[in-house]
């Protein structure tokens, strides 16, 4: 049987990560809506790739953000460019506002199923990890 590890404990966590260094993307449009930020975060000796949704307008403003359990070192190039093909699409003729709302939409989609997907890996970690927790728990009383 699978544990899972509580919410609660994983928000601990997630609130106890420091950020260690950012980089960021948003088309070099200073209007454009949709910012990410690739930051490097630091759990104890250990570094995690993880992305943050924001408001270009309201930086400090974070959305969400969605921890990847490979090293950063391993992955910050394969995020972005995991983004970068995601939003890939680009506007013909910014005028047409019926476009702009079609690709504003399909970037919010698009950007919405990746950022499932790593928070999905993110649990799936944190729920292994619980269990070698336990079982090791569960050992040391039974030696």
């Amino acid at each position: 049987m699978t544990t899972q590890m509580p919410q609660s404990l994983i928000d601990t966590i997630i609130g106890s990560i420091d950020i260690v260094n950012h980089d960021s993307f948003n088309d070099d449009d200073p209007d454009n809506s949709g910012v990410y930020f690739f930051v490097e975060v630091a759990i104890g000796p250990q570094l995690y790739t993880a992305v943050l949704a924001g408001e270009s307008t309201e930086h400090d403003r974070v959305l969400g953000w969605y921890e990847q359990q490979l090293s950063i070192t391993n992955n910050l190039a394969a995020l972005r460019v995991a983004l970068l093909d995601v939003f890939s699409e680009h506007v013909d003729d910014p005028d047409d506002e019926g476009e702009v709302a079609g690709y504003f939409e399909r970037e919010a989609t698009a950007a919405t199923t990746l950022m499932d997907n790593i928070y999905t890996r993110m649990r799936a970690v944190c729920s292994q990890r619980w269990d070698e927790i336990l079982a090791a728990d569960y050992a040391a009383k039974n030696d």
